[in-house]
Parts: structure tokens; sequence; C-alpha cells
């Protein structure tokens, strides 16, 4: 018997499937304030190839509804630039770090 999605679910499929994914899910709330979860929208944050994680979307409410293409897109866009800078600083370091050639005079 497979087990229901969650957002630990979402994540790994969307960084297995290098794409952003949505799931539907019945029955889970927010812990703050008890408002249903109906759908979970997870973009992969991927640099060079390699995931560093994932951003998740929850549509949240009664009468909640699944995210249109633009949405899914604009996440995807929001995932990639946080890839970018968390990559960013870690790039600048090494960029620090690596031996540097001056001119001669």
């Amino acid at each position: 018997m497979e087990s229901p999605p969650d957002s630990a679910s979402a994540a790994a499929t969307a960084i297995r499937q290098r794409e952003t994914v949505e799931l539907r899910f019945e029955g889970m709330r927010l812990p703050s304030t008890g408002e249903p979860i109906r759908y979970l929208a997870t973009a992969p944050r991927l640099c060079g190839g390699e995931a560093l994680g994932s951003l998740g979307m929850p549509c949240i409410g009664e009468d909640a509804q699944p995210y249109d293409e633009a949405q899914l897109s604009l996440l995807q866009t929001f995932a990639d630039q946080a890839a970018i800078a968390i990559e960013s600083p870690a790039c600048s370091r090494s960029w620090d770090s690596a031996p540097t050639t001056r001119p001669r005079r």
C-alpha cells in the first residue's frame, strides 16, 4: 500500500524529476491554523545540474484550486533565483581564493 503524499515526497519527486510538480492532498492541515492544505506545488532548486533543495508553495483552504501553468512557472523561476543566490556566495569565495596573476610593469 502506497503512503499518502506529504511535503517530503513532493520535494523528492520534484528533485528526482528535475521539474516542478503539484500534488493533491486529502486530510492534511496547517499545524498553526488547522486550515486544509489542498495542493502543494514544489520546484527543485538546481544549480549546475545539482539539486540544492526545493521550494514549495501550499494551496490552502476548503475551496482551493490547483495552480495554473503561469503560477507553476513563476514558482520555478523563484526556485531558480534561490539556487543562484545560494550558489553565488560559494562561487565568489572560490574566486577569492583562486591564484591571480598580475600584469608586469
